[in-house]
């Protein structure tokens, strides 16, 4: 297999995931914290119509979606730009939070605004680990967002170090 053909399944396989409507199986309140009492009634919904289970719906969110985008998010291949800055925008905080990290791996600096957008619009259970991509940006204003963004002061200063030290190569361990 070439690289275009290699990379042409990472986007076809990420696109599974970016492009899917499902929405989060998680209930939000109006602080953006997790309704630990409920299930989000239009992940019910959207299960209904497309005759899932929610249990299973609920697992394919969390894990197999997020797992379609990792490789191409991995790769840190600038010709998945434009996906991942889509993948930024889907209603899964987990393929959300993928997609901040394989842009931190490209390190386009044209990704830190819609990274930071995407910050603004998000839960605040999820904020942190979106935010956390932006430490991977040699730039004031990522820096200064992350700042914002993550409130817990000792984490920050840990993954600010491990990005420092590591580089983007330290977002996915490879």
């Amino acid at each position: 297999m070439d690289d275009a053909e290699y990379l042409n399944l990472l986007i076809d396989m990420a696109k599974q995931a970016i492009e899917t409507d499902m929405p989060s199986p998680v209930a939000y309140d109006v602080k953006g914290k997790p309704a630990l009492d409920s299930i989000n009634p239009a992940f019910v919904a959207w299960c209904g119509r497309h005759g899932l289970e929610p249990v299973k719906a609920a697992y394919d969110a969390w894990w197999k979606l997020p797992g379609k985008v990792i490789p191409l998010a991995a790769s840190g291949d600038p010709r998945g730009l434009p996906l991942l800055l889509q993948g930024l925008h889907s209603p899964n905080y987990m393929v959300v939070t993928v997609s901040a990290k394989g842009l931190a791996r490209i390190n386009d600096k044209h990704a830190i605004a819609p990274i930071i957008d995407a910050c603004q619009k998000a839960p605040m259970e999820t904020v942190e680990a979106i935010a956390w991509s932006l430490l991977y940006f040699d730039d004031p204003e990522a820096q200064g967002a992350a700042d914002k963004f993550i409130t817990n002061k000792e984490f920050l200063e840990t993954f600010r170090r491990d990005a420092k030290q590591k580089g983007v190569q330290g977002i996915f361990g490879w």
